[in-house]
């Protein structure tokens, strides 16, 4: 995942001028820097998420709270006339993906804050709290107690999809860690229809490797609830071996087919614009410089 202070549109200039071989389509990182984009995308390729609304205050949103406990939020956006509601529990999401204050606001009053770990904290509740918050734009999304009060966290290289579970951190904010001092985490088995799945939200993205958020709701439900772009997996030997093997085996079919490659007179970016126009949303800012082809040593550094 793009990750400031990158300079994402150098390399993207860089590799339609040189047109080096991609592991991951990088012209659909612009769309994986806003929630609402990549929940467009999830959508557009038929990926499960929870039910949510969106709260662009930037474009004209107006937030109300209704009931006794605020417990129904209504979204109003007088220029284009329309008016979306959820009730809680629900979770809030900053639009931008690298902010990870995510609050999760329950039925009669209370919030959860998740945040970055902090050496054995990842959540706190405030008790008395029901309003959500007046500034910034938001994905709001029903929320849903995940089964054995775990996340699932997926690993995706090609075909091979990799799980682990961990306690998820709204349960009580404190990190399990084993005597080496890692956070604790136990391998899944994921279900044929979680496989399928994955493989949707890898096509979604056009990526190779990938990594995301599988909620195990109640029942049979299964969403996808977060993105997190290339992503591999720490301290585990049948990973590293399983991964080592199909990339390499990628990157030589890549290479090998070269001469297959698409012209080199069309952009890279112009093979990604059926996937970039599902995403519906502008792009987030990019303030960085084009790539001069006079600094491309620099760049490749």
């Amino acid at each position: 995942m793009y990750s400031p202070p990158f300079p994402l549109d150098k390399v993207l200039a860089y590799c339609d001028l040189r047109r080096p071989v991609l592991v991951n389509n990088l012209h659909m990182q612009p769309h994986m820097m806003d929630r609402r984009q990549i929940r467009n995308l999830l959508d557009q390729a038929g990926v499960p998420t929870p039910d949510a609304v969106f709260v662009d205050r930037d474009d004209g949103d107006v937030v109300e709270q209704r009931g006794e406990n605020g417990d129904t939020l209504v979204v109003k956006n007088i220029k284009r006339k329309k008016e979306f509601a959820i009730s809680k529990p629900f979770v809030e999401k900053p639009v931008n993906p690298e902010d990870h204050n995510v609050y999760i606001y329950y039925k009669g009053g209370g919030v959860r804050q998740l945040f970055r770990k902090t050496k054995n904290e990842s959540s706190r509740l405030d008790p008395s709290e029901k309003k959500v918050r007046t500034t910034g734009s938001y994905v709001y999304e029903e929320f849903y107690q995940p089964a054995e009060c775990a996340d699932v966290k997926v690993y995706a290289v090609g075909d091979f999809f990799y799980a682990q579970s961990r306690k998820a951190p709204h349960i009580d904010g404190v990190v399990d860690r084993d005597p080496t001092g890692r956070e604790v985490r136990v391998p899944v088995v994921l279900s044929g229809r979680e496989l399928e799945i994955c493989r949707k939200a890898t096509t979604a993205f056009d990526q190779f490797v990938l990594g995301f958020d599988l909620l195990r709701g109640p029942g049979d439900k299964r969403f996808v609830i977060d993105v997190n772009g290339w992503s591999l997996v720490k301290n585990s030997d049948e990973y590293a071996s399983r991964c080592g093997k199909v990339l390499a085996e990628h990157i030589v079919a890549l290479l090998e087919k070269g001469a297959d490659l698409p012209d080199p007179n069309i952009p890279t970016h112009n093979r990604s614009s059926r996937l970039q126009s599902a995403a519906q949303q502008p792009s987030s800012k990019q303030t960085s410089e084009l790539f001069d082809p006079s600094q491309e040593s620099t760049c490749v550094a």
